[in-house]
């Protein structure tokens, strides 16, 4: 029966599937609880047979049963899984007669090693916990150790021969092109073949074809436009050390470009701003007078940037002593950039008003400032 098995032949193939198939639905009435009428098979009676080893009725009741758990299957499908699950088995023995003809076999620490991957929780710390407790385990799953040893022998066996065949199988980029090119490639071709001698002499156009040729497809006879051109790169090093220009013609270069050296008027100023914007109109007297006294103290010879560092609330320019940089016109608010532009280098002005805002919110913001200018 197993060389019926391994036999490639369609017919056969088509057979044996039909006769399995026969079986399997036949056994319906007693594999399945209350199905039909008769009564239920014996649980030693043969369903087929593969190298000496029987296939039961016992053991097909048992994949039922465990198909039928926690309704993997419903009821109703039963029968139509019934024959694939008996195909399943007979080609499980069929596999494990194979791999033992091959002289596969299954040692005690490989079902060992199984037994601990599929119930880890009966090896703690990798000690076994007995057979007492190994039995009830099965027997929570209505197993017992000699059809769950069995079965678990049967799969193992099944994965070693399963893996011999794999790694013996190589198949080379070739052979899987040359493969694809038999299924897939398929060409009709009909051809009629035209001697280029025979046709030449008869094929002389005349000069008026040619003109009207060349002008139907002029696109295909254009050239893109081309120029040719010489790049000279110029060391910039080299040709500094070979020019020495005299004082007459560097004073003859700034007169002709006077405008790239002029810079306008500008003044380096410093501040001490005393903010009262958002601030009661009662504040500004406070303002101006704590202003004042500022002003008083650096006329009498105080730091005016350590001043500014301390009591400047100008957040750009209080930590930098008030230090405003150089300004030009038009930088300032008109009040402050009078005051700057007419106070002389190195003397401190009196203290500045100012007032800014927009008439859309009838906002008004007010300032008070005291500057020193310098000149470098």
């Amino acid at each position: 029966m197993f060389d019926l098995f391994r036999s490639r032949e369609k017919s056969v193939r088509i057979l044996l599937g039909a006769l399995l198939l026969l079986v399997a639905l036949s056994m319906l009435t007693y594999l399945v609880p209350n199905y039909g009428t008769n009564g239920p098979a014996r649980a030693d009676q043969v369903v087929a047979s593969v190298g000496g080893t029987d296939l039961t009725v016992g053991e097909v009741q048992h994949m039922i049963q465990n198909a039928m758990k926690g309704r993997q299957l419903p009821p109703q499908l039963i029968s139509t899984y019934i024959p694939q699950m008996v195909d399943q088995m007979v080609s499980d023995r069929a596999l494990t007669y194979e791999a033992e003809r091959l002289g596969l076999s299954v040692s005690d620490q490989d079902l060992r090693d199984s037994i601990q991957q599929i119930l880890p929780n009966l090896f703690p710390d990798g000690k076994f916990v007995g057979k007492e407790i190994y039995a009830q385990v099965l027997a929570q799953q209505d197993l017992n150790m000699q059809q769950f040893e069995a079965d678990l022998r049967r799969q193992v066996l099944i994965t070693k021969l399963r893996d011999i065949a794999i790694e013996g199988t190589i198949v080379t980029p070739g052979e899987i092109e040359n493969t694809y090119r038999q299924k897939n490639e398929k060409l009709k071709v009909e051809y009629v073949k035209i001697p280029a001698d025979k046709y030449k002499a008869e094929a002389q156009p005349t000069q008026q074809e040619v003109e009207n040729y060349f002008k139907i497809n002029q696109a295909q006879y254009r050239e893109p436009e081309k120029r040719s051109m010489t790049v000279l790169l110029a060391d910039q090093a080299k040709i500094a050390d070979k020019v020495n220009p005299t004082d007459a013609d560097l004073q003859k270069a700034y007169n002709q470009n006077l405008e790239q050296f002029r810079t306008k008027e500008r003044v380096h100023a410093r501040h001490i701003l005393l903010m009262t914007q958002g601030k009661p109109p009662a504040e500004d007297a406070k303002m101006k007078a704590q202003a004042e006294d500022l002003l008083k103290q650096i006329k009498a010879g105080a730091n005016f940037e350590e001043l500014a560092k301390k009591y400047s609330q100008d957040p750009g320019s209080a930590a930098k002593g008030g230090d405003l940089g150089w300004v030009e016109h038009g930088q300032m608010v008109p009040e402050f950039e009078r005051t700057c532009f007419s106070t002389k280098p190195g003397e401190t002005s009196g203290v500045i008003k100012t007032e800014y805002g927009t008439t859309s919110c009838k906002c008004w913001r007010m300032r008070t400032r005291t500057c020193s200018r310098s000149t470098r």
